[in-house]
């Protein structure tokens, strides 16, 4: 049940005085027509009590390598706001929470030559005087840029969402900074300091750095995937509004064809709403491994795993996002249920099947009550593994599927007992077998299971609905 009732503290609403533009985030795009024309994209995002920004925005466009160096007007495209939590709670329409409009300007460009190091950079001034954690933030401006190479043709990645995210106070915070490649490049993400002007960084406040740009929970420290660019810490408990920057690199056979600079805003809110979390991600079939932030599956064969979301609010529905997660735009032929564990909806089974994988990150986003959403990102990789066999040698037995039907399948022909337990301890089954086997119909909930092999033993969780 979305929250009704939203506690914000008086520091967090003063910070709708005193405003300027308040740009809390920026990044660009672009698009090749031609060989030097490209379609060029600027994303601003402003603060809603700020002033509004003008019908075109004006970039810089240079290349040092070839002398040139020239302005472009951008014209404005759309506008819309940006919905990470109901837009009624925020300041674009009637409610206290910094609410943020998303304007996109974009214009064509005919590069007046081929060169290697084309840059495209966007600068205002002045940052929200109400940031956290940059020292001096208004008299600070923003910076954002994006770098091309048009000696080959190339089109700017693809991001999963928004470079402006709102998080509960004190809760854990996960957000995807980064994105997929529609040339079938490889991307890398890394942190840095956000920039006032070219090669001009922005001094974090004492005690914050760029591995720590906010302020989290005593004894905890964020952390981020260079791969995914997944981005996760536990939320301290102190009202805070944190930028800093993500830069995406893009590699081409190994080698850095252009660097992508996303200037973003962290908001932590007060709410009586508490997040939702991946509680575990299991395997669905014999071919396929997660190792952290990693899927790997053989060659020639299905993508198949399950995600279970719970939210300790009992009342609450989660739900998955099925326009955010990018999972059926990568993979069309991708199959994607959802089913509720019973009628608890604050706990929620995600069954997913890719028939033809390839290599490439996915990002899946669930809701709570369209309230604080939250992504989850991986990399698929295919896996040097090539038959059943190899893979029973390669890892510990699987037992799949797991949320679970009933019905158990496991990847290991040397099985000597499996046992499952109940929350007290209390064992509910066992079957001595080597095949596959069915449980019984009374048994529904969370389990504790023991896998006797002749090579090891393995206990895990097991959810049966």
């Amino acid at each position: 049940m979305l929250k009704a009732i939203l506690l914000l503290s008086i520091l967090l609403i003063s910070f709708h005085s005193a405003n300027a533009s308040h740009l809390a985030a920026a990044d660009f795009k672009f698009t090749q027509f031609t060989t030097n024309t490209y379609q060029v994209e600027l994303n601003l995002y402003r603060d809603c009590s700020g002033i509004g920004l003008p019908s075109s925005a004006t970039i810089q466009v240079s290349s040092l390598s070839c002398g040139n160096s020239f302005s472009q007007s951008l014209t404005l495209n759309s506008s819309s706001y940006v919905n990470a939590i109901p837009i009624s709670f925020t300041t674009c329409s009637s409610g206290t929470i910094n609410g943020y409009e998303h304007m996109t300007y974009i214009g064509t460009i005919t590069l007046p030559s081929t060169c290697s190091d084309w840059n495209f950079s966007y600068s205002s001034c002045c940052r929200n005087p109400y940031i956290t954690n940059l020292v001096n933030p208004s008299t600070e401006s923003l910076y954002v840029e994006s770098t091309l190479d048009n000696t080959i043709p190339n089109n700017s990645p693809s991001y999963f969402v928004e470079p402006l995210y709102y998080g509960s106070i004190g809760n854990s915070f996960t957000v995807a900074l980064g994105g997929t490649d529609p040339d079938g490049d490889s991307l890398s993400f890394r942190l840095e300091n956000p920039l006032s002007s070219p090669g001009v960084p922005i001094s974090f406040v004492a005690g914050l750095s760029i591995n720590t740009p906010l302020v989290v929970a005593a004894g905890t420290t964020p952390s981020f995937s260079n791969t995914t660019g997944l981005f996760s810490c536990q939320l301290g408990q102190v009202n805070q509004i944190v930028v800093f920057d993500v830069i995406v690199d893009e590699y081409r056979n190994n080698t850095l064809i252009a660097s992508h600079r996303r200037c973003l805003q962290i908001l932590p809110i007060s709410c009586c709403n508490t997040p939702s979390n991946l509680t575990s991600i299991t395997p669905s079939n014999a071919f396929t491994t997660i190792q952290q932030d990693r899927i790997q599956y053989q060659p020639n064969q299905e993508v198949a795993f399950s995600m279970f979301f719970t939210d300790v609010d009992s009342n609450d529905i989660i739900s998955l996002d099925t326009v955010q997660t990018s999972i059926k735009n990568t993979f069309p032929n991708a199959v994607i249920n959802t089913q509720y564990n019973g009628l608890n909806q604050n706990e929620l089974i995600v069954d997913v099947a890719i028939p033809t994988p390839s290599n490439t990150i996915i990002m899946i986003e669930v809701d709570d009550n369209s309230f604080l959403p939250r992504q989850y990102c991986f990399t698929l990789n295919e896996t040097t593994i090539t038959n059943t066999q190899d893979l029973n040698s390669y890892s510990p037995p699987i037992i799949w599927p797991n949320p679970s039907n009933g019905m158990i399948h496991i990847n290991d022909q040397d099985i000597i007992s499996f046992e499952l337990f109940d929350r007290n301890g209390q064992l509910v089954f066992k079957k001595e077998t080597n095949a596959d086997f069915s449980l019984p119909d009374h048994l529904h909930g969370f389990y504790f299971y023991n896998l006797n092999t002749l090579k090891q033993s393995k206990r895990g969780k097991l959810l049966v609905y």
